[in-house]
């Protein structure tokens, strides 16, 4: 899904903390939904914080004046020696990370293309021009901003036909049907969505409508249900079958890492490890999201996990000695599960893949003097 998003929504929670942002934000993460932002409102945002800001200092100094009109004895007033062009900044800064937006790739620009789309609305009075206050042209840019992205999700419906949604909130009346709906979009407004039939398109007048259509759906997939719903369920024996299908990739891997140690029984020890169903553990979560399928419509939830197996192997080093060692190896595996949610429940545990991390936990560290005598052995006599 795709959202944009217009200035009005932040002025009753600047810092997205309150409940509906949160859940609104929750939403965005666990679904990797893309947030638009069209320059004019974040322009606008720009111009508005720094407004407030200045208002609320102002109403702060006006409060210590009046507290020191009440003393016997004054008290200095409590200099803020605020940067407002820093704060702002990082301001800015905030928001654009609290809503993923990439400052490169996801702020609608303008562009000679649509400001001629917004004159073209105004000359012919269609929504939202409607002669009735100077906001008319920063509403239409947004709109015009809501199009373009429509015109984006148009054009590639046949390679993502899942990734078809398109949402705009915006409590502004300009885009809705009347004062008394304004839950309602606009009629030419809706003509002009007409252009993108495979367009799945929504407007929502605040964050409190987005987060009870699409939100409360899907509230209860927090990364601690779906971990207990994983440990709850026969994901270990799935994973041990997995690692046996592409145990040969393991014992590559741990070979490659160790090019200057010989393995006697490598393969045989790790599957016997594996087979005896031992000594595995869910180390952490790691990446969590949440993908809504359109046709059929159905939710996975995608979650990798990294699972730990301990085994011990044998190994010699050729140049140094044929004397067999043994070591415990941490193995790491990043595993790939999918999990179906519907009817506010959770489905049967499936593993996409286990592959074994490269890395410290496969490399074998020999002792100092034992590295020493390998690297003053030659394989190959000096040249003269």
């Amino acid at each position: 899904m795709y959202i944009v998003i217009d200035t009005n929504i932040f002025f009753n929670d600047w810092t997205l903390h309150k409940d509906l942002a949160q859940a609104f934000l929750d939403y965005v993460r666990k679904t990797r939904t893309k947030v638009m932002m069209p320059r004019v409102v974040m322009d606008e945002v720009r111009v508005n914080y720094r407004q407030e800001l200045e208002e609320r200092i102002k109403s702060y100094e006006r409060s210590c004046r009046e507290l020191n009109g009440m003393e016997l004895q004054r008290t200095e007033l409590t200099d803020l020696s605020i940067d407002i062009d820093a704060k702002l900044d990082e301001y800015v800064e905030y928001i654009l990370e609290r809503l993923r937006i990439d400052e490169g790739n996801d702020i609608i620009d303008y562009s000679a293309g649509l400001l001629e789309k917004v004159t073209g609305r105004a000359i012919h009075k269609r929504s939202p021009f409607n002669s009735v206050n100077q906001r008319e042209f920063k509403d239409a840019l947004i709109w015009e901003s809501v199009l373009e992205v429509a015109a984006f999700i148009e054009e590639n419906h046949e390679q993502q036909p899942d990734d078809r949604g398109l949402t705009f909130i915006s409590n502004d009346r300009a885009f809705s049907i009347s004062k008394d709906k304004p839950k309602i979009l606009h009629p030419e407004l809706k003509e002009d969505l007409m252009d993108f039939p495979n367009v799945d398109f929504n407007f929502y007048n605040d964050f409190e409508s987005f987060v009870a259509a699409h939100h409360t759906p899907i509230a209860a997939i927090t990364k601690e249900a779906v971990l207990n719903h994983i440990e709850a369920s026969d994901f270990l024996s799935k994973f041990f079958d997995d690692v046996i299908v592409n145990l040969d990739e393991a014992v590559e891997l741990i070979k490659g890492y160790n090019p200057s140690l010989e393995f006697p029984h490598l393969h045989d020890e790790l599957y016997n490890k594996i087979v005896s169903r031992q000594d595995a553990s869910i180390a952490r979560q790691l990446l969590m999201f949440v993908y809504l399928y359109k046709e059929p419509e159905k939710t996975i939830v995608f979650q990798r996990l990294e699972v730990l197996q301990l085994a011990e192997v044998s190994y010699y080093e050729p140049y140094v000695s044929t004397e067999i060692s043994k070591i415990t190896l941490k193995l790491s595996f990043r595993v790939q599960v999918t999990i179906p949610y519907e009817n506010q429940a959770f489905g049967e545990v499936s593993i996409d893949n286990a592959d074994l991390n490269p890395g410290p936990g496969i490399y074998i560290l020999r002792p100092p003097s034992e590295q020493r005598i390998a690297k003053s052995i030659r394989v190959f006599p000096r040249r003269k």
